[in-house]
């Protein structure tokens, strides 16, 4: 188990290296297909403090990068980008929640 002390005392090179190694959190948006089965349309996620989706369905990922989600959770709903990390990626299965858009929980690997 890496501890946060000894990566303060590494150089920023390593701490990165060690930062991408620890736990990557994702969610996958898929497509329901006429089978029933899902297929994966894009992955979102986390790389540092941000968001990056990637995928086939290139429209779905520059809608997301340029129009955002909504976060309706907050008074005021707010619209969530990329650039806000985990709290977009933890929305994203709040937005897509249809019989032919659906998005993941948060997963880790």
């Amino acid at each position: 188990m890496v501890r946060y002390q000894d990566l303060q005392k590494t150089n920023w090179f390593f701490k990165l290296f060690i930062l991408m190694k620890m736990i990557m959190k994702f969610v996958e948006i898929y497509k329901i297909q006429n089978d029933g089965t899902q297929r994966v349309m894009a992955v979102c996620k986390m790389v540092g403090e941000t968001v990056v989706c990637e995928g086939e369905d290139k429209a779905l990922i520059d809608n997301l990068k340029s129009e955002g989600i909504w976060d309706d959770s907050k008074t005021p709903p707010q619209k969530l980008f990329p650039k806000d990390g985990i709290r977009f990626l933890e929305r994203l299965n709040f937005v897509f929640t249809s019989g032919y858009l659906n998005a993941s929980q948060v997963k880790e690997e």
